[in-house]
């Protein structure tokens, strides 16, 4: 699907969406993290992209500085962008990307795939690159031995335009807001241009608070990601469309465009937004035209 005709399907989320990025009137969020006696809370996402917090692994550091803020992280993603797009050799290639895992805390599975994958690496990620940049999100046109996941999510965001990082958080916090709207304007099936597939969070067996990165409920039920790389990519595009739109809806005055890179500043904001759901799940009323086709 082009480009124009998707964001068409999605025009109606997108206008409500625009301005629930900082109106304190609409919808609000919390959860609690381990360890914790209170509350991490947000207003907006405008209020959650002013608590971001990623702390820098002591590896991609630039000299003493360890801060974990939304300014600190984006130094650190530019610096690293200008070494992927500079990258003339294979091993220069592999060694930039191994950076943003680092950066990223996805080193397990990925760093041994570059170091398999560094003859024709440059040639590799600079072709599905390309592909990502066009305004056609075909499947068919991504290679079928595609490696696309939450690592290399990371890695392309820095390669192609406009272009955000799709990891768990951030689909989780972006289907939150469908079921929102959906709730709100009474639209009783989930669209397929609005189908963005969560992931689980990455927890050991036991952990002290199970996080939730699926809104699903009753018939709104979002489909799983399941380790399919060409439908992460595929949906990894239509967020960054999606969300490019809103941003423009929104007009210049929200906080996201007084930052240096207000795409990234909302996809900042979802990933704080998208931690866990368990605390403000809506509790969806199933319509009854859905409760008996689905029974």
């Amino acid at each position: 699907m082009q480009k124009t005709e998707y964001l068409e399907h999605v025009k109606g989320f997108t206008t409500w969406m625009a301005p629930h990025l900082s109106d304190d009137s609409l919808l609000a969020h919390h959860y609690y993290r381990p360890n914790t006696v209170n509350a991490t809370q947000f207003a907006n996402l405008a209020d959650a992209m002013r608590k971001y917090a990623w702390p820098i692994a002591a590896a991609v550091r630039e000299g003493d500085k360890s801060a974990d803020s939304l300014e600190a992280n984006t130094q650190v993603l530019q610096r690293m962008q200008r070494a992927l797009k500079a990258a003339h050799s294979d091993e220069s290639m592999r060694d930039a990307c191994i950076a943003v895992m680092q950066w990223g805390g996805v080193v397990n599975g990925n760093v041994p795939w570059l170091e398999n994958k560094t003859v024709g690496l440059t040639a590799l990620l600079h072709e599905v690159a390309g592909l990502l940049n066009s305004d056609d999100d075909d499947i068919q046109c991504l290679p079928t031995d595609l490696r696309f996941n939450a690592g290399m999510t990371k890695v392309y965001s820095l390669l192609v335009d406009n272009f955000i990082i799709y990891d768990s958080r951030v689909a989780a916090a972006l289907c939150w807001f469908v079921m929102h709207w959906m709730l709100e304007n009474n639209v009783t099936e989930l669209p397929d241009a609005l189908s963005f597939p969560c992931m689980p969070a990455k927890e050991g067996y036991s952990p002290q608070i199970r996080k939730l990165r699926n809104p699903s409920v009753g018939a709104y039920l979002f489909p799983r990601l399941n380790n399919r790389p060409r439908l992460h990519a595929h949906w990894n595009l239509r967020a960054s469309w999606l969300l490019e739109a809103v941003l423009k809806q929104s007009g210049p005055k929200t906080e996201f465009h007084k930052t240096s890179q207000p795409l990234r500043s909302l996809e900042a904001a979802l990933f704080m937004w998208g931690y866990d759901l368990s605390q403000n799940v809506p509790h969806a009323i199933t319509p009854i035209n859905l409760r008996s086709r689905n029974a």
